[in-house]
């Protein structure tokens, strides 16, 4: 099941060029990164346990929240 979403942009040289990017949670310890408008797989990020809160952060930075407590701090690389 999911339990968290969010999305950033990343900026692009010119407005088309911007990557449109959802963050899903899922009860599996994995948070599932999609490409938009085509939802295709970009990726995973792994916790210890299932990510409860996702947000997105000034310069291409993310924060997620575990089920230990842990926060922990990504960058987002275009």
């Amino acid at each position: 099941g999911v339990l968290a979403l969010n999305g950033i942009t990343l900026p692009g040289k010119t407005d088309a060029e911007h990557k449109h990017i959802l963050f899903s949670s899922c009860n599996d310890n994995t948070v599932r990164i999609y490409e938009l408008p085509s939802f295709e797989e970009k990726g995973r990020l792994f916790a210890r346990q299932e990510v409860r809160t996702i947000q997105k952060g000034p310069g291409g930075l993310l924060f997620t929240g575990d089920g230990t407590g842990l926060t922990t701090v990504w960058k987002m690389n275009a």
